[in-house]
C-alpha cells in the first residue's frame, strides 16, 4: 500500500527523470530484466556571458549491484558525446553530472584534466559563472537551497 510519504517520493522522482531527455534502460538478453537506467540530457547552443556551449547533463543513474562498475554508463555516454561533438566540432561541450562520493569523484578528476571543481586548483572564473548557472537550475523547493560559497 502507498503511503503519503512514498507517493510524494514517487513522484520526486518522476519529476526528476522527467528533467531528462533521454532515458537509457539497459536489459538482459537472455529474460529482458532491467541491468540498470540511465537518465541523460543533451542541450546545444547554449550562451553564458556571450560564450556558446554544449551541455550533456547526466544523472539518475541505477544499476544492480552485480553491474556496478561495467562499461554500460561510460558506453551509453561516449556515444552522446560523440554525437554532439560531430554535429557540433566547434562548440565547446561541458559534461554536468552530481558526484556523491570519493569513489566517482576521482576517477574523473583523474580521467579529465577540465573537470570542475577540483581540490587541487581554482576553478576558473567563466567555468565558476557555469557551475553557479547549473546550481541555480537544481535549486528547488524539494532540494537544499544552492549557495555558490
Amino acid at each position: 500500500m502507498l503511503t503519503g510519504e512514498s507517493l510524494r517520493s514517487m513522484e520526486y522522482f518522476h519529476s526528476a527523470i522527467l528533467a531528462y531527455k533521454y532515458m537509457i534502460t539497459f536489459r538482459e538478453r537472455r529474460d529482458g530484466t532491467i541491468r540498470g537506467m540511465l537518465a541523460i540530457d543533451l542541450k546545444t547552443n547554449l550562451e553564458l556571458n556571450g560564450r556558446r556551449y554544449n551541455q550533456i547533463k547526466m544523472g539518475s543513474l541505477m544499476f544492480r549491484h552485480d553491474y556496478r562498475g561495467s562499461p554500460l554508463m561510460y558506453a551509453a555516454a561516449t556515444a552522446l558525446f560523440l554525437k554532439c561533438l560531430l554535429r557540433h566540432p566547434l562548440t565547446p561541450l561541458y559534461v554536468v553530472t552530481k558526484v556523491f562520493t570519493y569513489k566517482t569523484y576521482r576517477p574523473v578528476v583523474q580521467t579529465v584534466p577540465e573537470s570542475y571543481p577540483r581540490y587541487d586548483k581554482a576553478t576558473p572564473a567563466w567555468e565558476q559563472g557555469l557551475l553557479d548557472s547549473i546550481g541555480r537550475q537544481y535549486d528547488t523547493k524539494e532540494q537544499r537551497r544552492y549557495n555558490p560559497e
